[in-house]
């Protein structure tokens, strides 16, 4: 048989449990087959009751690999150059790190969406499902919903992830390159490092370790205050009925329009007692002069839909004066007359007196 290159593949598996297989050459089976009376190459068709290469570890066909002494020796297991890990379950993902982390985040440049399998870091969380992410072996996972994240950088600096989709399913904590660079980040990578900045600010860095960039910050846990919301239906008909007295409610309720149990005592209503109470009237004024032009009264008077007089005029402004009670009146065509028409009366007035 044709061996096979000497490289070695290591896939993630829904059991973490692998095992190996390798070809051997031709010269370890020959031993074990028969050959005809006549001498000549050609197999008999006698055939062994296992059939041929029934041993995947040491390709003796008398037993079974289950049934190998050699079965879980180490080195022992094979003996050719070129081996390969074949998994006996589905693979799920492709990865270099044996060790996964819970709190570390990796940056991927493979993944569409930010991912996380938790919940507890999420804030402004919305909660849906039936969108699907397609994995790196065909399967799909299912949304459960979005949030945001909030990363406290080395530095100081905070950042805001958004649209952090929240799969359950998932094993990693994955940041997204494309999802970075749409929101306007470029990136820069050297000295085993990848940095990302946005206009002249970094944003986040990646520290590479065992094939993969992990995120250097923290992942700000959300704090929440819940707040209980309180239904006082007795208030909110007394709103809704324009401040309706109690008495009124409670013939709605007899009437079956509303419950019985929402129709209470009211306390304090603030909108009842202003609409109840009344501004005191301006007292009557009392003006004591003791001579004239000490105290004016003047008015203006008039509107732009008023008949024009035959001067044209629409408004007129008075000066009384509360000593003599003598009364000026001035014709006005327009309001902005009325400064220089209190020229004229003040130039009057000074000359008569």
């Amino acid at each position: 048989g044709k061996s096979k290159s000497a490289s070695d593949g290591l896939y993630v598996e829904n059991r973490g449990r692998y095992e190996k297989r390798s070809d051997h050459k031709s010269k370890n089976h020959g031993n074990h087959r028969s050959k005809s009376k006549t001498g000549n190459k050609n197999r008999s068709k006698s055939r062994s009751k296992f059939g041929p290469k029934a041993c995947w570890i040491c390709g003796d066909e008398d037993h079974w690999k289950k049934d190998c002494p050699k079965r879980n020796k180490g080195g022992q297991q094979t003996k050719s150059h070129s081996s390969a890990n074949v998994a006996t379950k589905d693979t799920i993902a492709l990865t270099a790190s044996p060790i996964v982390h819970e709190d570390q985040w990796v940056l991927d440049s493979g993944c569409t969406f930010h991912i996380t399998p938790r919940k507890d870091l999420l804030s402004d969380f919305e909660e849906f499902e039936g969108n699907k992410v397609m994995m790196g072996n065909n399967t799909h996972c299912t949304v459960k919903g979005q949030g945001k994240i909030t990363i406290d950088n080395p530095d100081g600096s905070v950042v805001i992830l958004s649209n952090v989709r929240y799969i359950p399913d998932m094993g990693r904590n994955l940041i997204s390159y494309g999802q970075l660079e749409q929101s306007g980040c470029r990136y820069n990578g050297e000295d085993y490092s990848v940095v990302f900045y946005k206009g002249d600010k970094r944003v986040l860095t990646g520290k590479y370790d065992q094939g993969l960039y992990y995120l250097q910050g923290i992942i700000r846990k959300p704090e929440a205050n819940a707040a209980k919301e309180i239904k006082d239906m007795t208030k909110r008909w007394h709103s809704r009925l324009a401040h309706m007295s109690l008495r009124s409610r409670e013939t709605l309720a007899k009437k079956g329009y509303i419950k019985t149990e929402e129709v209470k005592h009211l306390g304090f209503c603030e909108a009842c007692t202003l609409g109840k109470s009344h501004k005191k009237s301006f007292p009557k004024a009392k003006h004591i002069t003791k001579g004239i032009l000490e105290y004016v009264h003047s008015d203006l008077w008039g509107s732009q839909n008023t008949t024009p007089s035959l001067s044209g005029a629409q408004y007129f402004i008075t000066f009384i004066d509360d000593y003599s009670k003598k009364v000026w009146i001035y014709f006005l065509k327009t309001k902005n007359e009325a400064f220089q028409k209190f020229e004229e009366w003040k130039l009057l007035v000074e000359n008569q007196t």
